[in-house]
């Protein structure tokens, strides 16, 4: 029986994720496992300022333009990791990256987290937090965190 059976992937669309999301992909593929790709949109921390609104259909729109596109770009994601046998499932959330990558893997008795990682350190690190640890923090099962092979040949 194998230990992995259902793979989650958190992707951001940057290289580093898709880079993550190919190597999630080998290993479904290796160990006959499920994969999902998981978007997080996360809410805008932008507020207008009072008296100023956005007419609520323009504002709809605008949201369903974005969620058509993520869901375009993530079915295309999905669609070139197909191999071996696997086709990546989708799913795309609204919220804190962090806690809504930890929710789905629940939801879906994920067996792996993959995520990539960007390798931040210092100050940037504090002031932005990393959405690998905290998912490393609070995951219900294994976090694999990537980085692309770029930023590591930088840190060389």
């Amino acid at each position: 029986m194998p230990f992995i059976k259902k793979i989650l992937c958190a992707v951001d669309f940057s290289d580093t994720s898709v880079h993550a999301a190919r190597l999630a992909a080998d290993l479904a593929a290796t160990c006959s496992a499920g994969l999902e790709l998981l978007f997080v949109a996360e809410p805008s921390a932008y507020e207008l300022p009072e008296g100023v609104s956005v007419p609520e259909f323009s504002s709809r729109r605008v949201e369903q333009d974005f969620r058509r596109h993520v869901e375009q770009r993530l079915a295309d994601l999905a669609a070139s990791l197909s191999h071996g046998g696997t086709q990546a499932d989708i799913s795309l959330r609204s919220g804190l990256p962090y806690r809504e990558i930890v929710k789905r893997a629940e939801e879906i008795g994920a067996d792996l987290i993959v995520l990539g990682s960007h390798g931040r350190s210092g100050f940037v690190h504090r002031l932005l937090g990393s959405v690998a640890e905290k998912v490393i923090r609070i995951a219900p099962c294994p976090v694999l965190t990537v980085r692309h092979p770029a930023a590591r040949e930088e840190t060389s």
